[in-house]
């Protein structure tokens, strides 16, 4: 499979208007999270935006695709992301049944 996950550093000047954003887009959770510490931590780049950085956290994403392999040798795709689970390459209705029917016992899914 795969996965990213990605989010935004916004700054701001001494009035509250946003003056520079830095996208993060990095390949697995504790990347991000080292890329998100770096980047609030320089201060470099506070002086270089001319603003205070800070976590827009309502920006955040991320998307995981699981390579699945049904027993009837079907192979099909599952795709979490922060809103959504897609299920696609699959020829069979059981597995996009079997996948609805595992997933509403997730609750955080359901």
């Amino acid at each position: 499979g795969s996965e990213y996950y990605s989010g935004k550093v916004i700054y701001e000047n001494a009035d509250a208007k946003t003056v520079g954003t830095i996208s993060i887009k990095a390949p697995t959770s504790s990347a991000f999270t080292t890329d998100l510490t770096t980047i609030l931590n320089t201060a470099a780049l506070g002086t270089a935006m001319g603003g205070t950085p800070s976590h827009d956290s309502s920006e955040d994403n991320f998307s995981v695709t699981v390579k699945c392999h049904d027993p009837n040798n079907e192979l099909y795709m599952v795709t979490f992301n922060r809103d959504s689970v897609v299920v696609s390459s699959y020829e069979a209705d059981a597995i996009l049944t079997a996948v609805e029917t595992w997933a509403d016992t997730i609750p955080a899914l359901a």
